[in-house]
């Protein structure tokens, strides 16, 4: 009888733990492969003639690098599954094509496809120009977004606004120099 009880309480005690070191494990896992903002360094040469050639083209003021579920140029999501393994038809579902939104916007494909490439090799996902703000976003989606912000006017750490961009609100968390800051958001 004590022999069963024994074994009972190990149970008890060992399959929850088993289960928690389990989760535990898991979860590290998953966070190593979301990237930190240290593991994607600004590379201010490329960022500054990135947002130098969608302003001199002048029709692209928001996109992405087209590689996850949600892809969207100008604000308008649409469906691409050329530059990703999503070919899930919720990221798909009731979406303009690429031709359409291209049209749309009078946007040269060659000239689109040019900057999805930049963004994806610098690892710059997307990109936003609003109130005279550069916002490159790295990575996170609805929650902890981070990335990087350009403005011609001089921001600070010290006293921070809060600026809506692709609708998240993002804030600035430190000051890199050349009017570059690092930013994060949700």
């Amino acid at each position: 009888m004590k022999l069963h009880f024994k074994i009972i309480i190990g149970a008890v005690i060992l399959i929850p733990l088993g289960y928690f070191i389990v989760q535990v494990i898991v979860m590290m896992i998953v966070a190593t492969a979301i990237p930190s903002p240290d593991d994607v360094p600004l590379n201010t040469v490329v960022a500054t003639s990135l947002k130098n050639d969608f302003l001199a083209y002048g029709k692209i003021y928001e996109m992405d690098d087209a590689t996850r579920c949600h892809k969207s140029i100008n604000f308008e999501s649409v469906a691409i599954s050329d530059f990703s393994d999503s070919n899930d038809s919720i990221c798909h579902a009731n979406r303009p094509t690429l031709t359409e939104i291209l049209e749309r916007f009078e946007i040269e494909k060659e000239k689109y496809l040019r900057f999805r490439s930049r963004l994806e090799e610098s690892k710059l996902r997307s990109y936003c120009f609003d109130e005279n703000k550069h916002v490159f976003i790295v990575d996170g989606y609805l929650d902890n977004i981070w990335g990087y912000l350009y403005s011609d006017e001089i921001l600070t750490v010290e006293e921070p606004d809060f600026y809506i961009c692709q609708g998240s609100t993002i804030r600035i968390v430190e000051v890199l120099g050349d009017n570059w800051y690092r930013i994060g958001g949700s």
